[in-house]
């Protein structure tokens, strides 16, 4: 008995001693963190706040601190974090709604920004701006390519043998004006669609083991419409189904009329209309500093079927958007009767800012693009030849504070065009002819 009473007081006196001990942490933790946080010495505030916390020194002020220190020092990644567990212990707090909803436009996730809108008072929706408006973005751009396949077109007889029998496409320049909405659709929901005309010229070899065909204009007219639904998810996840729709007009040869001696055959064409579609889903996570993505498709384009599937990721190593660096894996399956053949593609990019004012983007793909789509489906390479590789430059220059911004880029290309046989379909890689392009596009987009 005597042994268990003494077991009891040591217990006791042990305990008050750790919990006198907590109290002294707890208020020297808090004394200093306010003394930074007084005076804006952020840095210091972080190297004492964010142990305390792995210590188990948290709550309120410390988060709210923590939070506006990163917030201050540009990190907005991390200050994301401090902010939604200080909401954990005040959830209706308009200073840290106000902050959370900053800092997730400040590095580039709008949408959970969206999301997070819900849970805003009417005077905080004042406050920010919020309001409903039929439209949230318009984004207007132009693009204009020139391929390099001058001499091909001029001097066709030294590039296409007379003993293939089949035709062949080459690209000798395209132009494409694109327009981009976006509405929300409530704190959850937004939609995004646009409408795309592309105007290309062709120059077309045939034989028909006959005649030999060479028609140096043939034009390709081809109007798009894509729509995607967005659904925010807390914790940083996003779902997004879309749809992209093509229709595409180009002359068809229909008849060949042998001419007379010395003169070449003559040809009559007939306009011919395809309507293809793709169709798939995106699902994007983040997770910290790295924006986890995942997607597919399946799509007819050209006639064929194809299925394609990603993953990727960006890292933003700053927490902000001064920098970040992105890749994706893709695997192109062309699902025809004849053949099934997978494809990889590889893509990357890096972005940078200077001082927040101006914006640089580079990015790569390299791979067979035949048939192919990215960013979501939303741009489409369905060009009857190939896109091997492509090295784009990008600048972005923001004019207002929403977020409105003009941009300019440029683009390098290889490109690669095939025979195709008339006597054995299934043999589509014959005469393989190389050639480059160079592209220019720029446009407005304005957030209201």
């Amino acid at each position: 008995m005597f042994r268990i009473i003494v077991n009891i007081i040591v217990i006791s006196v042990f305990g008050f001693t750790v919990s006198a001990q907590d109290d002294a942490d707890f208020r020297q933790v808090d004394i200093r963190t306010y003394q930074y946080y007084m005076a804006e010495q952020w840095d210091s505030l972080i190297r004492l706040g964010e142990p305390a916390i792995k210590n188990g020194v948290d709550y309120y002020y410390l988060r709210m601190r923590l939070g506006i220190a990163r917030y201050e020092n540009r990190n907005y990644i991390k200050s994301i974090r401090h902010f939604r567990q200080a909401l954990e212990f005040n959830s209706g707090d308009p200073v840290a709604l106000e902050y959370l909803y900053y800092a997730y436009l400040l590095s580039g996730k709008s949408r959970q920004a969206q999301l997070l809108t819900g849970r805003f008072s009417e005077k905080l929706k004042n406050k920010t701006g919020i309001k409903p408006k039929p439209v949230e973005k318009i984004d207007v751009n132009i693009f204009y390519s020139k391929s390099g396949s001058d001499d091909i077109v001029q001097n066709s007889s030294e590039y296409f043998p007379t003993d293939l029998i089949g035709y062949q496409v080459v690209t000798k320049y395209y132009s494409n004006f694109n327009c981009f909405f976006e509405h929300y659709l409530g704190s959850r929901f937004s939609l995004q669609h646009s409408y795309t005309f592309l105007n290309k010229e062709n120059f077309n070899y045939l034989n028909n083991g006959i005649n030999i065909i060479k028609n140096p204009g043939i034009s390709v007219k081809q109007h798009q419409y894509y729509i995607a639904f967005n659904t925010a998810f807390a914790g940083g996840w996003n779902l997004t189904p879309f749809t992209h729709i093509v229709r595409t007009s180009y002359p068809l040869l229909t008849s060949i009329t042998q001419g007379g001696p010395g003169r070449p055959p003559s040809t009559q064409y007939t306009g011919q209309d395809e309507t293809s579609l793709l169709a798939g889903l995106m699902l994007t996570k983040s997770v910290g500093p790295v924006d986890l993505r995942l997607y597919g498709h399946g799509s007819g384009l050209n006639k064929k079927k194809q299925a394609q599937g990603a993953g990727g990721f960006t890292w933003f190593p700053f927490g902000n958007l001064d920098l970040y660096i992105g890749s994706d894996l893709v695997v192109l399956s062309h699902l025809n009767d004849s053949a099934r053949e997978t494809k990889p593609v590889v893509n990357g990019m890096i972005g940078l800012s200077l001082a927040g004012k101006i914006w640089f983007e580079f990015s790569l793909a390299a791979g067979e693009m035949h048939n192919y789509a990215e960013r979501n489906g939303y741009l489409v390479f369905n060009s009857t030849d190939y896109l091997e590789q492509k090295y784009d430059v990008n600048i972005s220059v923001p004019v207002t504070e929403k977020g409105s911004l003009i941009y300019a880029g440029a683009r390098f290309s290889v490109h690669a065009s095939y025979l195709t046989s008339i006597i054995e379909p299934e043999l589509t890689k014959l005469n393989k002819l190389t050639y480059n392009s160079l592209s220019f596009y720029g446009g407005v987009s304005w957030k209201f």
